[in-house]
């Protein structure tokens, strides 16, 4: 479940990024949150990012974390529209996006692993 909100995060980034010719850098601003569910996100995001992945045992400690993001990734999907009429607010969860991206690819490539997924199905 959490490759599939990987993806879903992944596919959304590529679309717009394509869309505006430029990658979302996920530079969040908390105080643009209008909905609990991106504050949830936010904050284990945030937890997720204070311990840097600096050796083999952080990495893995690391991946190991990633799995607390699927609930309130779940729920972020479930509730909060991403590509909504305020711009503003749309950037803000683009670079959500964005920053989930960046914290799972820091320890593993899962658009690999995803590859691999779909060619063993």
């Amino acid at each position: 479940a959490l490759l599939a909100g990987y993806k879903r995060a992944s596919n959304i980034l590529a679309a717009e990024e394509k869309k505006e010719g430029r990658r979302f850098d996920g530079k969040v601003d908390p105080s643009g949150f209008r909905d609990d569910d991106e504050i949830a996100l936010h904050e284990r995001c945030d937890a997720l990012a204070a311990k840097p992945v600096a050796d083999t045992d952080t990495a893995i400690a690391r991946m190991q974390s990633l799995g607390g993001l699927r609930a309130p990734i779940d729920s972020f999907f479930e509730n909060v529209t991403v590509n909504d009429d305020d711009q503003q607010t749309r950037l803000n969860r683009l670079n959500l996006l964005a920053r989930i991206r960046m914290i799972m690819e820091e320890v593993a490539d899962f658009s690999a692993i995803e590859g691999q997924t779909e060619q063993k199905g």
